[in-house]
């Protein structure tokens, strides 16, 4: 995954990700950029569609650069996927910080039986990810590492393996989880 800085737009090649609006080679102008996360890994691009992308962290100063030039918003926004993502780190946690990442999703709008379906929906492929691999990570899981886990491996024709379908479904839906930690926490009532 490599992207090619120009003054106007930045285009991407070889995107791991077939079903992203990039994916073909096409640039992305730069004012379709909504905010940036440089800091975020690996750093992330998110365009007012609402969608992520993601820039090699070697990239990540010449990212900078880009972003410094193009006055484009930087934000850090609360991390959705790492949270939901937390249970499959090779790393046990007690219950409390359990319970504490429980309610950071809660406050986020995400409420503990929906965080169950989706951990549910991503359990088979996130546990073959990290320990079928072996990746054995225990610091962090993201959005760029579930979209790896559900990334079909075959190059076959969609037409064949519909599991390129089913991924682009994935890839969108994962999209609208991550965008919704766009907001900040939901105040209590």
């Amino acid at each position: 995954m490599r992207a090619i800085f120009h003054p106007e737009s930045i285009q991407f090649e070889d995107y791991p990700f077939e079903p992203a609006s990039i994916s073909h080679g096409g640039p992305l102008p730069l004012k379709q950029i909504r905010d940036v996360d440089v800091s975020a890994t690996p750093p992330q691009i998110r365009t007012h569609q609402g969608e992520t992308l993601f820039v090699s962290a070697v990239q990540r100063d010449e990212l900078q650069r880009v972003v410094d030039a193009a006055r484009l918003p930087t934000i850090k926004r609360y991390d959705v996927w790492a949270d939901i993502l937390e249970s499959y780190l090779d790393t046990e946690f007690m219950p409390a910080a359990q319970r504490r990442t429980l309610d950071s999703l809660s406050a986020h709008g995400f409420p503990e039986p929906e965080v169950t379906q989706i951990r549910r929906r991503v359990e088979r492929r996130m546990m073959a990810y990290n320990f079928g691999v072996p990746l054995w990570e225990w610091v962090y899981l993201g959005l760029f590492d579930v979209l790896s886990a559900f990334q079909p491996r075959s190059p076959l024709w969609e037409w064949i393996d519909p599991r390129v379908r089913r991924f682009r479904r994935f890839y969108w839906d994962a999209m609208r989880i991550a965008e919704r930690g766009r907001e900040g926490p939901t105040p209590p009532p």
